[in-house]
């Protein structure tokens, strides 16, 4: 079992992050006050992000928020997500939020594996029910269950260490971990982060 010790997770997160030639210096530990998003509200978000996506991939902003509508599932939209629709605003950067929508799917398990040194799989939206079909999304996770408090607080410290070994390379004009993208660490920490803290999506503080 992964510890869910905000001290004994940094023991095997800087193990892991070493293995991307990021060798941290001394930081802060995660905070113990976790309070994780209820695994239904988990899967209505990621829902609700894969139709930004979609969105931002050329989706119709109508027929998109028609079909949340329809299925009770705006719920899922972050602060002024719905204005985003319903005006057709919804912005190209949602497109990076693909690597978002990935790790809260590695969250409820539909996703096998994180990866940090990865983008997300291309295909990996087709487990997602097609609002251009009008499909019914019921079948989709029916009954959500996050994975074990442990696995996902190693992931976000692994995540905020190879962030951080970005920034200080950045910094200092060094190398940056290898094979690690930012825009991927930053898109998959936020999601990760407001699984576990329940902030609000857009309010979350990606500091390193």
């Amino acid at each position: 079992m992964i510890p869910t010790d905000p001290q004994d997770a940094r023991v095997r997160a800087i193990d892991m992050a070493s293995e991307f030639g990021c060798r941290p210096s001394n930081l802060p530990l995660l905070d113990e006050d976790w309070s994780p998003m209820p695994a239904v509200a988990v899967r209505d978000r990621a829902i609700a992000l894969y139709v930004l996506v979609a969105v931002s991939y050329g989706l119709d902003a109508r027929t998109a928020l028609a079909w949340l509508e329809k299925h009770d599932l705006t719920r899922g939209l972050a602060a002024g997500e719905l204005t985003h629709l319903q005006g057709d605003h919804v912005a190209p950067a949602y497109r990076d939020a693909v690597e978002a929508l990935w790790a809260l799917c590695w969250t409820l398990s539909l996703v096998s594996d994180l990866n940090w040194g990865a983008a997300c799989r291309d295909d990996f939206v087709h487990i997602f029910p097609d609002p251009r079909r009008d499909e019914d999304p019921a079948g989709f996770c029916p009954e959500p269950q996050l994975l074990p408090l442990g696995e996902i607080l190693q992931a976000v410290d692994v995540g905020y260490l190879l962030h951080n070994c970005h920034v200080e390379a950045r910094l200092t004009g060094s190398e940056p971990p290898t094979s690690v993208d930012e825009t991927v660490l930053r898109n998959r920490r936020r999601a990760l982060e407001w699984v576990l803290g329940g902030q609000p999506w857009h309010e979350i503080e990606l500091d390193t």
